[in-house]
């Protein structure tokens, strides 16, 4: 995997990588360890993810895959639609990173 590459919107910060989506909200993570707590902040976000790590690796040398399932507990708040702030302490869930290559 071509660890050098950094899809539009995404860099390092301080040893970790910072990506922000389309909503503005920026994900923080480290490469180096993923089971570091995981950030996500925005406008209507601000939640930290404590994880423990799945791992799952394919290279077939033409097609190649890595992916990074972070299944942990959550802590902070989000804001729903309706304008409602959710308490999100204690929350089970996941975010990944995946890179593909086909």
């Amino acid at each position: 995997m071509d660890r050098g590459h950094r899809p539009d919107g995404e860099r390092a910060l301080r040893g970790r990588t910072a990506a922000q989506d389309s909503r503005g909200a920026l994900r923080t993570y480290d490469r180096e360890d993923w089971t570091a707590p995981w950030l996500i902040e925005g406008e209507r976000v601000s939640v930290r993810l404590t994880p423990f790590e799945r791992v799952a690796r394919t290279n077939l040398l033409v097609v190649a895959g890595e992916t990074h399932q972070c299944f942990g507990t959550f802590s902070g708040w989000a804001v729903d639609d309706h304008g409602q702030r959710v308490d999100l302490d204690g929350l089970v869930g996941w975010a990944e990173e995946a890179r593909n290559r086909w």
